[in-house]
């Protein structure tokens, strides 16, 4: 695949890990756009931790500085996916070397937590996080790249292009692998918290288990978090794996699933939602625009009210009970999904 630009790109990267869904999003533009490298800033210097980047960063300063100058400088554009506060001073030191850099802002906004003390640290977060995206907007070499159009967005040189589709090379299509095992499987995949709806989730299951039959549905709940330890079934066969899992397993996992559930409060994107795509798997979503402009009505899923557990219900029964529905819809992703493609999305971001 040859790109139609030719620009060195590095996609930078403060963590120091390679365990984060920042780096599987790294990941997506450096396995289609080939001028490109992923770096870890832990690797330009002796492992400093994000927060030492952003509590101690003047320490820090001239030896990361230095190293910046002799190790980056080659590239034509920098991109950073990372949180804005942690990489606000690695900006402004290639911003003053004249690096033109984008900033890919992955959460505009703090998500909804059940205490009142989760959500004042979130609030915390985001005003520390919006002063440090105005500080970035207003230097000179610098775009901030969003996936959807929000509401809270006022920054300078804010550019709009959708998440890309992950590029998964050994990806089953699920055109072509009809289920073996004769269940109908729906997942919940990601981190399980507030925000994502988990306990509508379970709501869902519990009004869908008193109307299947037993040994019919499967269910996969893949994701870290606390889940209710007083939920029963009786009919849906339940698989829980509560813990953080590695790319290959999740997208294993994600592969055998029918039906994708995302009952979520609150989005800006959602790299499950793009998985499903790659997989050709229907979803359900809660009809909160940043999910819903993915998904077409009836035809590559459903967006459905967020309180109303019923219809979220009978609508998986039809599915369930209509399995050549199911195989439409996924025919029709097949076809709809090309405008995310990432090398086309790389292209516009690094031209």
């Amino acid at each position: 695949m040859l790109n139609k630009i030719n620009k060195k790109v590095c996609i930078l990267l403060l963590h120091n890990t390679k365990e984060t869904g920042l780096y599987e999003y790294a990941r997506i533009y450096h396995q289609v756009y080939q001028n490109s490298e992923i770096v870890l800033l832990s690797q330009l210097y002796s492992n400093i931790s994000q927060w030492e980047i952003l509590f101690r960063f003047s320490f820090y300063r001239k030896r990361i500085e230095k190293k910046i100058k002799e190790e980056l400088s080659s590239y034509e554009i920098i991109h950073i996916c990372d949180n804005p506060i942690y990489s606000l001073n690695v900006i402004k030191i290639l911003n003053k070397y004249k690096i033109n850099t984008i900033y890919t802002l992955h959460d505009p906004e703090s998500h909804y937590e059940k205490s009142i003390k989760d959500n004042l640290k979130k609030r915390l977060k985001i005003k520390l996080q919006n002063y440090s995206l105005n500080k970035i907007s207003n230097f000179k070499f610098v775009k901030i790249h969003i996936h959807s159009v929000w509401r809270s967005i006022n920054f300078k040189n804010v550019i709009v292009y959708p998440h890309p589709l992950y590029h998964i090379a050994s990806a089953t299509n699920k055109l072509d692998s009809p289920d073996e095992d004769g269940f109908f499987t729906i997942g919940f995949f990601g981190r399980i918290e507030y925000y994502k709806g988990i306990d509508l989730f379970l709501e869902i299951l519990k009004t869908l288990d008193v109307n299947v039959s037993i040994n019919k549905v499967k269910v996969l709940i893949v994701g870290k978090g606390k889940i209710d330890p007083s939920f029963k079934v009786k009919n849906l066969t339940i698989e829980i794996h509560n813990y953080y899992v590695k790319d290959n397993h999740f997208d294993k996992m994600l592969s055998i699933c029918d039906l994708v559930l995302l009952p979520y409060r609150q989005a800006s994107q959602s790299g499950v939602l793009m998985k499903t795509m790659t997989f050709n798997i229907p979803v359900i979503v809660s009809s909160i625009k940043e999910l819903a402009d993915y998904v077409e009505d009836e035809k590559t899923g459903y967006v459905l009210n967020i309180n109303d557990i019923n219809d979220w219900s009978s609508t998986i029964l039809s599915l369930i009970e209509s399995p050549e529905v199911v195989r439409e819809m996924s025919l029709e992703i097949e076809t709809n999904k090309k405008k995310y493609e990432p090398l086309n999305i790389a292209l516009k971001l690094y031209s």
